[in-house]
């Protein structure tokens, strides 16, 4: 039997299963069985991705490490997921996905202009640096300077991906039970 990626579902019904007796698959036999104990299934599926811009900016090639997500925790994009859903290993998906299905839209409150003066001691104060500034409730907020002008700097905590429509190339590798 190949594996097919699932959502986890709890079901309460009568479902047709192929049982495989034994090691060496001696027989198969389709019998009846009652569903009513099923718990959600878990896959630990790794994937080859390609990501691009829809202005054509490679984000990600096939050749990076593979993607290694639990299917059904949320754990990538609603929409790859369901895409990717039914495909076994070898299977290849292509899905576009607009900023509200990605990292969002650019939020112009997250961009904040500060003198450079005010900037911590010791960061990397350069166009791409990244440091960590705190929001209203203590929690860390990574920011990128995007710009230096006039003993300004202009932080942007916003995903470097918002704002862009994405276009992921999938090729789904290897699936297995989450153990």
């Amino acid at each position: 039997l190949s594996k097919t990626i699932r959502s986890p579902v709890a079901f309460t019904a009568t479902a047709w299963v192929a049982v495989i007796s034994g090691c060496a698959a001696r027989s198969n036999e389709l019998r009846k069985v009652s569903a009513v104990a099923v718990k959600p299934f878990a896959a630990i599926v790794a994937v080859a991705a390609v990501v691009e811009t829809a202005d054509g900016v490679v984000v990600r090639t096939a050749e990076e490490e593979p993607i290694r997500y639990i299917h059904g925790e949320g754990m990538l994009f609603p929409k790859l997921e369901a895409a990717l859903e039914g495909n076994g290993p070898g299977d290849v998906v292509r899905v576009k996905l607009l900023p509200d299905d990605a990292f969002g839209k650019r939020d112009v409150d997250l961009v904040h202009e500060t003198p450079i003066s005010e900037l911590p001691p010791g960061e990397r104060i350069e166009i791409g640096g990244q440091m960590v500034g705190k929001d209203e409730a203590g929690r860390d907020v990574p920011f990128r300077i995007t710009e230096i002008r006039d003993d300004l700097g202009y932080l942007d905590g916003n995903n470097p991906l918002a704002g862009h429509t994405l276009i992921f190339a999938v090729e789904v590798q290897e699936i297995r039970d989450a153990t």
